[in-house]
């Protein structure tokens, strides 16, 4: 599966409904393919996944919490989601200058921003 920023996440989602609506307005016309009929349900499986929402979360021994939701256990979504890209926060000259833990982090470089993006991501070291 591919990871996307919020920003390739919602034009995904905006293309996707174009062509879908699309689509749609083909069959209802009997202009239709079996292709696009096909490429119609992957789209539409694409865009469930790319719009899926946190519903609920099972703890360690199977009970469903859905409204009050704990960090531990297993998120439940209402489709398989897209995983989002984090990316570490840029620092500034100023701030290098007046911060030691930016300096060190500066002076490390891209070594530094590796470890963060799978900090950010819990791919561990």
């Amino acid at each position: 599966m591919i990871a996307l920023t919020q920003g390739q996440r919602e034009e995904l989602v905006s293309r996707l409904k174009i062509y879908i609506r699309t689509t749609e307005t083909a069959i209802k016309a009997g202009l239709a393919t079996e292709e696009d009929l096909f490429n119609l349900e992957v789209r539409k499986i694409a865009l469930a996944s790319l719009m899926a929402e946190k519903i609920a979360t099972v703890d360690v021994v199977g009970v469903i919490w859905n409204e009050w939701k704990p960090e531990v256990g297993t998120p439940l979504f209402t489709a398989p989601p897209v995983p989002e890209i984090k990316f570490p926060q840029i620092v500034s000259r100023s701030e290098i200058a007046g911060n030691e833990v930016a300096r060190e982090w500066f002076l490390r470089g891209c070594d530094w921003y590796e470890k963060e993006i799978k900090r950010l991501h819990g791919l561990g070291e």
